[in-house]
């Protein structure tokens, strides 16, 4: 699916697969390559005073809450779409807790829920269509993977926070920081 419903065109017929993966695995090998010999970031200046074990379970308010403030985005992995789990959210959570807890308890992520669907994107639309290095993946996960990921974000940045792990100067992920 190349997005062509979400305002993208697609990639020219004459490009596969092949050929973004091959410049995608060499952007990612040029990646690694000027950063090897970058020195370690220092991530505790202060000292931490405690480990990250387990993730907290999670409850049915807790996933009502992720699940009203998350967008109306739609996948097409997704068997029912977003409006509908929204519309049922009080139903659904209890289950969508119980999951969501397993996998964090298990440390297990479905091997269902690790598929996306990736749009090609021209990186700037003056720039050359046929090279496919010229593009970016944007990848359209499931909605219940996005949850649990979400489950899962929350509990580190609180981690984290409390204990100064993270750059001062990094903005990304982090609220108020931007």
């Amino acid at each position: 699916m190349l997005g062509e419903d979400c305002g993208y065109s697609a990639p020219p017929n004459d490009l596969a697969a092949s050929d973004f993966l091959k410049a995608f695995l060499e952007k990612t090998e040029s990646v690694r390559q000027s950063t090897s010999s970058a020195s370690c970031p220092l991530y505790c200046a202060g000292g931490c005073s405690s480990s990250l074990l387990e993730f907290r379970p999670v409850d049915a308010n807790y996933i009502i809450r992720l699940i009203r403030a998350s967008p109306n985005k739609n996948c097409s992995l997704d068997p029912v779409p977003t409006w509908i789990i929204k519309q049922y959210s009080n139903e659904l959570a209890p289950f969508v807790a119980f999951l969501a807890n397993s996998s964090l308890r298990q440390g297990f992520f479905s091997s269902t829920q690790k598929n996306a669907i990736i749009t090609l994107v021209l990186k700037k639309p003056n720039l050359d269509p046929h090279n496919p290095a010229n593009y970016r993946p944007i990848s359209n996960l499931s909605y219940l993977s996005k949850l649990l990921e979400r489950c899962v974000g929350d509990q580190m940045n609180i981690y984290l926070n409390e204990n100064n792990l993270l750059p001062r100067c990094q903005s990304a992920y982090r609220n108020h920081h931007s």
